[in-house]
């Protein structure tokens, strides 16, 4: 098929007024192309190749040659609709989405999956065929969480494909796992996967360092579907060089963990990895340009309590402790961590009566707070150094839990 030009383009906008037709987009194409993070092409490749819409191998190239040159003029509503008729992109369904997103994951899921071990190499690892037996690793305990918080083996989570919570069931045998390890290499947690917890600093080590190894993994497979910067690659890079550094060494203690108590067991886990932008006074947190500073959070439910583990690097702790000391200081506690946990951690799970009487009337909140908290940072460049400024519009009173989400019911 020809190059599209802007002739063409004005001749199909002018027919589409005309014959009062206007200019439709689906809501899929609007997303696309409008979120300038998104890996349109490939998300479009893998159309092309399951072909949905009027997408084929054959004519793939041809569309993202077309799409590449009015995205380059400024990404009109005219062009993208010529688009869209052109290559018959309305009729992609909010099913073929869902079918193409569960394809670009699975592709993703097996692009990306190695034994993340400092050691990790063919002389150490488990072997199979040649290459490392990489196993569905938990990030929270299978046999003391997991089975503990579910209903017959089975917990909810997050919908992967719509990214809500709406109720999906898992399996203990999958649930928090990623193909991050190999089978020796796994056995690094037995002091947090078989072992009672204590709260030792090997522990509090390991972990923090399996909610750093899980995000930076699943964010790795996300980058198949999502451009994240220049700058998250070498964030990453870093902190492992840290973290790997430390387990070698057995230097426990470049971890500091804060450990809140709460005093009955509750039906939820989770773990996972983010940095604050403020701090419960809605105080603007100092981060820094050279590395990105994370904290590493553990929900760990036990037979009659449940523990809240908040870790960061010692190194960081000028920046990550006040916060800590804010959230005992508050007496709020059940509130602060249900904010934490919905605005920043989707590695979430939940016993399935549980959540249909207390988390699902909630959905749409915990939905709103981390649209209202992720992706709104935008990082400039300027200066003759060229020193990055991120500047954010999320909310300075959302640690403050304004959407009144309450993860923890009696």
């Amino acid at each position: 098929m020809d190059p599209l030009n802007e002739e063409f383009i004005k001749e199909y906008a002018r027919k589409a007024i005309v014959s009062g037709k206007g200019f439709v987009l689906p809501e899929w194409m609007m997303t696309l192309f409008f979120d300038r993070s998104i890996e349109w092409r490939r998300y479009l490749e893998v159309c092309a190749q399951m072909r949905k819409g009027g997408l084929t191998p054959d004519n793939i190239t041809d569309v993202i040659r077309d799409l590449d040159y009015v995205l380059r003029e400024g990404g009109s509503l005219p062009g993208l609709a010529c688009i869209a008729d052109r290559y018959d992109l309305q009729n992609i369904t909010a099913d073929d989405e869902a079918a193409v997103a569960t394809q670009i994951r699975a592709k993703a899921v097996r692009a990306e999956e190695r034994c993340w071990h400092p050691q990790a190499g063919p002389t150490t690892c488990a072997m199979k065929k040649g290459r490392p037996d990489i196993i569905n690793a938990h990030s929270l305990q299978n046999a003391k969480v997991i089975n503990l918080i579910g209903d017959d083996g089975n917990v909810v989570w997050m919908n992967k494909a719509t990214g809500e919570l709406d109720g999906t069931v898992i399996g203990r045998s999958k649930a928090s796992t990623f193909r991050g390890m190999c089978k020796t290499h796994d056995a690094v947690f037995n002091p947090i996967e078989v072992q009672e917890y204590m709260g030792t600093p090997e522990q509090h080590f390991l972990f923090a360092y399996r909610a750093y190894l899980y995000s930076m993994h699943v964010k790795r497979e996300m980058r198949h579907q999502r451009d994240f910067g220049p700058e998250w690659e070498s964030d990453e890079d870093q902190t492992k060089e840290i973290f790997d550094r430390a387990l070698l060494a057995k230097q426990w203690d470049i971890i500091e963990t804060q450990t809140f108590k709460l005093p009955r067991m509750y039906p939820l886990a989770a773990t996972g990895k983010f940095y604050l932008e403020r701090d419960f006074l809605e105080n603007r947190l100092p981060l820094g340009h050279e590395r990105r500073e994370f904290v590493y959070v553990t929900l760990l439910p036990k037979e009659s309590e449940t523990l809240f583990l908040l870790s960061y690097l010692e190194q960081d702790h000028a920046l990550y402790r006040p916060i800590g000391e804010q959230m005992q200081a508050r007496c709020t506690l059940t509130r602060d961590i249900s904010a934490m946990l919905a605005c920043h951690v989707e590695n979430m799970y939940f016993n399935p009566t549980y959540f249909e009487r207390f988390i699902r009337p909630q959905a749409k909140r915990i939905k709103a707070a981390k649209e209202d908290v992720n992706g709104n940072v935008l990082t400039l460049y300027g200066g003759p150094d060229q020193i990055p400024l991120e500047v954010s519009w999320t909310r300075p009173d959302y640690l403050l839990n304004p959407w009144i989400i309450q993860l923890f019911h009696d």
